[in-house]
């Protein structure tokens, strides 16, 4: 945990700035677009193991798994990477993500995405607070298409109902910026929003989030698509 009474206030000015800059951008660009509206369920499960024969290791390694079912088909997505601790509060990740979207009514329409991706992970906590900031760089290969690059933020925060407690409010906002256009269709700058809301239970290294994240995605001919989707996520943390 992060001890620095200096380092806390950074990271939780950046949680604000990061949340903030979200809705700002959500509203400016729903006032000027119509939307619609769906909704999916999203599951997941995320897996964070030390190097097991060196406990002291700086070295980690991540993987997530995650399927989310549509109206008209399922994407699924397996997302491995090894990271460096350089305290017990930052860390740094690079790694690999395979996405597929696979359509319930043509096989065709099937899109396959391969990502290299490298993040840097702020975390720290006070009092009954726990807290991360993360910011990820990612690049994107399709086949047939020239390669893209996306930027991410992401700020968490998590609640315990009372000192010590397994149960806690938990929240996050994450925003996607294109960078550049693709050669898909989709547009350079805002690309989609991500807000969380839920309860999240911890016993020992495992811990369950289950809540709601509401999805703003812009779409190629820049009208807004808003998800509602129910989430069921498992945290393994070794």
């Amino acid at each position: 945990l992060v001890r620095s009474r200096g380092l806390g206030d950074v990271y939780k000015r950046q949680v604000v700035a990061s949340a903030l800059l979200a809705l700002a951008v959500v509203l400016s660009t729903s006032r000027s677009h119509a939307a619609a509206r769906e909704s999916q369920l999203w599951t997941g499960l995320f897996l964070t193991a030390k190097d097991p024969r060196d406990a002291a290791s700086p070295w980690s390694m991540w993987l997530d798994a995650q399927a989310r079912r549509g109206p008209s088909g399922t994407t699924a997505l397996l997302r491995p990477a090894l990271g460096y601790r350089f305290s017990p509060g930052f860390s740094l990740w690079a790694g690999y993500a395979w996405v597929g979207a696979f359509a319930d009514s043509d096989e065709t329409s099937d899109v396959f995405e391969h990502r290299a991706w490298q993040q840097a992970l702020f975390a720290g906590a006070e009092g009954q607070l726990t807290y991360q900031f993360r910011p990820r760089l990612e690049q994107r290969f399709r086949d047939d298409e020239t390669p893209a690059l996306r930027a991410r933020m992401l700020a968490r925060a998590n609640v315990a109902l009372w000192p010590g407690a397994p149960l806690a409010v938990a929240s996050w906002d994450e925003v996607f910026v294109a960078v550049g256009d693709t050669s898909w269709g989709a547009p350079s700058g805002f690309d989609q929003n991500r807000l969380f809301l839920g309860l999240a239970y911890t016993q020992g290294a495992v811990r369950i989030e289950a809540g709601y994240v509401g999805t703003t995605v812009r779409r190629k001919d820049d009208s807004l698509l808003h998800q509602h989707n129910p989430t069921l996520w498992l945290f393994f943390n070794y």
